[in-house]
């Protein structure tokens, strides 16, 4: 008992223990994940596993969009019922009343044609080596700006990132978040080196799901208006993409599709123990509204995080980031946990932020951000268990806890430093242009 208290007092002084438990822990969930996954399927003889969810969850109605435009049927793309006749085709005893709707704009159907001529299990096999390549080359791209070179504390980090549950579940869920948190990752180089309109162009490649990174982008447009010509470079063939794909009617078909998911009432299709973000909370306030009201809400936030960012430096820059993406996750119309991937980087930034500020007292501040840490390991799953009893999502209070901390660091921060001149954001800019993170 004495070495256990003396362990636990151990991992609350020392970030070199706190790391190494906390990729260990991120190995044994990797491991039951796999192990408990297999067991869930086997033995693998329908693509079933003992729910009756099929293999990829998700990815069939990926996989089925690709299908349905190589079959010449553009106008049954947002058909439900034309899409649940045509996953039943691959999953003869699934239950025939299992919806996999399509909720993509028909751009991202048209780039699934590729995988959908492959037969399913091996299609997705190849979509889930995808994904998983993109968390990999998403955390080597913070870690290596963030300045992290030991090598010992990058894997110890790498594992403890990779074993994040959310990780696992999105890559087994047959979830495209992992391309987005990518993407984000790449254009945060780019905005590094001073690329804008490259960052532009990478951010506007989320189009293929545009809710994930509403919020974010409004933030990167007040933070670096240049991004601009980069997201408008990829909407342009996007839209010529889709409305080759589906014509005029599937593109209006999908515009009030989407609308009305972000501002319509909850629905059976998605259960509201799986939705977070603060969009639930808004609809106690005006019923049936929840969605719209938070994104209303989150504009002017994003307004004033992307003022910060724009003439941030150093360690503020990176809070200003994770800052913009905490928001993202709590003010997006909606949130699936899977979407909550991207909140990933806004942990470890703010961890780096914090440890850079209170090096000098590490030990003192170490509990708390082991405390934040937690939240953001844990908390998504745990809330999302607890909120079939109690039907409320307990995470986003958590996380809007964290968002306080991170503004009002930026906040403090701000009045800290003096008001910057025109020549110094020049020269600020060149800076980090030149930054040898990049």
């Amino acid at each position: 008992m004495a070495a256990s208290r003396q362990e636990s007092k151990s991992i609350l002084r020392s970030p070199d223990d706190a790391l190494v438990a906390l990729s260990v822990a991120g190995r044994v969930v990797l491991l039951l994940l796999v192990v408990g996954w297999s067991v869930w399927f086997s033995p693998f003889d329908d693509l079933l596993d003992r729910s009756g969810t099929p293999l990829g969850a998700d990815y069939v109605m990926l996989y089925v969009s690709g299908e349905t435009l190589l079959a010449g049927e553009a106008d049954k793309l947002y058909d439900d019922r034309a899409n649940q006749v045509r996953t039943s085709a691959h999953f003869p005893t699934m239950d025939s009343n299992q919806s996999w709707p399509f909720r993509y704009p028909p751009v991202t159907a048209w780039l699934m044609k590729g995988l959908a001529r492959i037969d399913f299990a091996f299609s997705f096999a190849i979509f889930a080596s995808i994904c998983a390549t993109c968390v990999g080359i998403a955390i080597w791209m913070l870690f290596r700006n963030l300045g992290i070179e030991n090598r010992r504390i990058a894997k110890l980090a790498f594992w403890s990132f990779a074993g994040w549950p959310i990780v696992g579940e999105t890559l087994l869920g047959g979830q495209s978040s992992p391309v987005a948190l990518c993407l984000v990752m790449a254009a945060v180089i780019a905005l590094r080196a001073n690329r804008d309109v490259l960052a532009g162009a990478l951010l506007g490649l989320c189009i293929y799901k545009p809710n994930i990174v509403g919020v974010f982008i409004l933030g990167t447009l007040v933070a670096r208006p240049k991004t601009f010509w980069g997201m408008l470079s990829v909407a342009i063939p996007a839209g010529a993409i889709s409305l080759h794909a589906t014509g005029f009617e599937g593109v209006q078909r999908y515009i009030e599709l989407a609308s009305s998911l972000a501002t319509s009432a909850w629905n059976l299709e998605t259960p509201f123990r799986k939705v977070h973000g603060l969009a639930p909370y808004f609809d106690l306030v005006i019923a049936g509204r929840g969605k719209l009201l938070a994104f209303l809400c989150g504009i002017p936030l994003a307004f004033w995080i992307g003022r910060q960012w724009r003439f941030a430096t150093g360690t503020r820059w990176w809070l200003a980031f994770s800052s913009l993406l905490t928001a993202n996750a709590l003010f997006n119309p909606y949130v699936p946990i899977y979407d909550l991937l991207l909140i990933g980087p806004a942990c470890v930034a703010t961890v780096y932020y914090l440890v850079e500020k209170n090096r000098e007292r590490l030990s003192e501040v170490l509990p708390s951000i082991i405390a934040m840490v937690g939240i953001w390991y844990l908390g998504p799953h745990l809330s999302q268990t607890l909120a079939t009893s109690i039907r409320i999502q307990l995470f986003p209070l958590a996380l809007l806890c964290v968002l306080f901390v991170q503004l009002r660091e930026l906040f403090l921060t701000a009045k800290a430093t003096p008001a910057t001149s025109a020549h110094q954001r020049t020269s600020i800019r060149a800076d980090l242009a030149n930054a040898p993170a990049v």
